[in-house]
């Protein structure tokens, strides 16, 4: 895993925090920033850190070398923990589906700049942060995990942004270990198009492992014997990944699964 950072760190912080406990189970060997701002917070925990500045004029050329850094290092996933810059298709196709980004929304609402400052001007009563994987569309991939947070007319810009900055770091942290854990699963099927489904116990139980067959007649049979968490895995058929669904809306209505997302809105690349 590879983390990028602007000058926030607020949410590298928290990852930090929770790969020293071992909770992130990966490996960290870089961080990549176009600002020095975070190095201390690098330093504090050993971890190599390289400043690499963007221009405007040279972005392609930085992206470049951010490309043969991770190459270098095999890094197989990236999160943007509030990384101010807005990656290029070209950059984003070489790591479909393992980019995660945390944004300071929640999303569709305020996507773009300053949803704080949006959010204030509409005397909005919550506001929210969402992660999603990264596709070319900006702020518009697959949703793995938002939570909101109430304010008031008593609550300033600052006071959004501080509660905001506590949102952000749980939830792209929760995102992060969902994905580590392979609990966020991504489907293609003969359009080439693409599902996010995760699958949450709120209770804190392990899931039972189902290995579907070509019918997901594997589902129905558990669906019958028992009801609590699941995990699926298979050669993932059309047919068995719309089984998996109808699971886990059973599990939705027996009350042991708090969230499933279903998303087709991005294109995998061919």
């Amino acid at each position: 895993m590879a983390v990028l950072v602007s000058k926030f760190d607020h949410c590298l912080a928290d990852l930090l925090y929770r790969y020293q406990s071992g909770e992130l189970h990966c490996e960290l060997p870089i961080i990549l920033s176009n600002h020095e701002d975070t190095r201390w917070l690098a330093d504090a925990y050993r971890i190599p850190f390289q400043h690499l500045a963007v221009h405007k004029d040279a972005k392609a050329e930085t992206e470049k070398t951010q490309l043969a850094i991770l190459r270098d290092l095999k890094i197989d996933f990236i999160v943007l923990a509030r990384y101010m810059q807005v990656l290029s298709g070209d950059f984003i196709r070489k790591f479909p589906n393992h980019i995660i980004n945390i944004h300071h929304s929640f999303l569709p609402a305020f996507h773009g700049a300053k949803p704080y400052h949006r959010a204030f001007e509409r005397g909005v009563k919550l506001i929210g942060a969402t992660a999603h994987y990264v596709t070319e569309t900006l702020d518009d991939g697959p949703i793995i995990e938002q939570d909101v947070a109430r304010i008031s007319h008593r609550d300033s810009l600052e006071d959004l942004i501080n509660k905001g900055a506590d949102l952000e770091k749980v939830v792209l942290s929760r995102a992060v270990k969902w994905h580590l854990d392979n609990r966020v699963l991504v489907y293609d099927h003969q359009e080439n198009k693409s599902w996010l489904v995760e699958l949450s116990d709120k209770r804190g139980r392990k899931p039972e492992h189902i290995t579907l067959d070509t019918t997901g007649s594997a589902s129905v049979a558990a669906a019958r014997r028992r009801r609590g968490p699941v995990e699926f895995s298979s050669n993932f058929t059309r047919e068995a990944y719309l089984a998996a669904i109808e699971r886990a809306k059973e599990y939705i209505a027996a009350g042991d699964i708090y969230q499933v997302q279903v998303s087709q809105r991005f294109q995998r690349p061919t």
